[in-house]
């Protein structure tokens, strides 16, 4: 909208808000802004929600069964898509892990939960190897909010 003159919006302040998925989405959105869109005068950015840290979440979940391991699952089948080839966890699945992507993968929160509440990665994976695995650690890291130096404050 501020690229359209006819607008007369080119100067006015941006603020933006989300939560959960939205909430990364704005969080990043604010970090990343001033390499990709200096030009924006952002005042304000409210985020909630936020799974800012995948390596402390991962580590909370660990290996025992959890309420939450479907939101993780989903969140690592997510990182998998976006990174074939450095994380394939697709291949670590056991069958029971390929039923599990089968019916959390372009699912709903609710149904995520739902169908991955007190599973855990031992129960759906033939080996936990890529835990330890730093190309992991790296694609962890990378979409972690907290590890970008361009947080605001």
């Amino acid at each position: 909208a501020q690229r359209v003159p006819e607008l007369g919006l080119a100067a006015s302040p941006v603020g933006m808000a989300g939560y959960s998925g939205g909430g990364m989405a704005t969080a990043w959105a604010a970090a990343l802004a001033p390499s990709y869109a200096p030009e924006l005068n952002i005042v304000g950015a409210a985020a909630g929600g936020v799974p800012a840290d995948l390596d402390n979440i991962a580590r909370a979940l660990g290996f025992q069964p959890h309420q939450a391991f479907g939101l993780a699952f989903a969140a690592a089948l997510g990182l998998e898509r976006e990174y074939p080839d450095r994380l394939p966890i697709t291949a670590q699945l056991n069958p029971a892990g390929l039923a599990l992507k089968d019916q959390v993968s372009n699912a709903c929160t609710p149904v995520i939960l739902a169908t991955g509440a007190f599973k855990s990665a031992l129960a759906v994976s033939t080996t936990t190897s890529l835990v330890d695995s730093p190309e992991a650690q790296q694609i962890i890291d990378e979409n972690s909010l907290v590890k970008y130096a361009g947080v605001p404050t």
